[in-house]
């Protein structure tokens, strides 16, 4: 009944019922890049935000209350399809990889700040990614979402997709040969690299 809510108790409902003349303090947390434009209440008046909290009187009829949400600015995630790549696409989620959107698979894309986003290539046969970058920053593998995974700045960026060709090294195991166990690398180093027990590699 009065604007102190320092003992009140907090409710997410989406419908309360309030008695009448008490007061209702509303709220409002938005998502990534969204913001809150404007909150409307009784008679469907704008109510003003003090302190992070939108106020208003329950008088002497049901309240509707409005909201309306700036939407986040989005930037530009565009990319050309090399040779040697049959398509890529991407796909993107606002809330930290719990849901996606849709595959796009037409450049571009337009993408919130914070966003993560997940680039998916697809080579031709007997080629792989060597390389994904988003503007001048490399892009990992994320084996999780399946593709390259960065999370979105604040500008407009280009994707770059680099393939390799790659060949076949097969072997038969000859009588008297109990193991053959290979490791590739780009280099004479080969400490770093898995040991592979397959008749073929690429």
């Amino acid at each position: 009944s009065s604007t102190d809510f320092s003992s009140s108790t907090e409710i997410s409902e989406s419908s309360i019922r309030v008695r009448q003349n008490y007061y209702v303090q509303v709220a409002i947390t938005c998502g990534n890049g969204y913001s809150v434009k404007k909150v409307t209440g009784p008679g469907g008046g704008e109510v003003s935000e003090s302190g992070g909290f939108y106020t208003f009187q329950v008088t002497d009829a049901d309240v509707s209350i409005g909201i309306e949400v700036n939407e986040p600015t989005k930037y530009s995630v565009s990319w050309t399809v090399p040779e040697h790549i049959s398509n890529i696409k991407v796909k993107t989620s606002s809330d930290g990889g719990t849901t996606w959107s849709a595959d796009i698979t037409t450049s571009p894309a337009s993408v919130a700040a914070n966003d993560l986003v997940v680039v998916m290539v697809t080579p031709e046969t007997n080629y792989e990614v060597e390389s994904v970058t988003a503007g001048s920053n490399d892009v990992r593998f994320s084996s999780e979402n399946g593709g390259y995974q960065f999370t979105m700045g604040s500008e407009g960026v280009t994707l770059s997709v680099t393939p390799i060709v790659t060949y076949e090294v097969s072997w038969t195991k000859p009588t008297g040969v109990t193991t053959i166990v290979m490791k590739t690398s780009s280099s004479t180093d080969f400490s770093s690299s898995t040991e592979i027990s397959e008749s073929s590699i690429r």
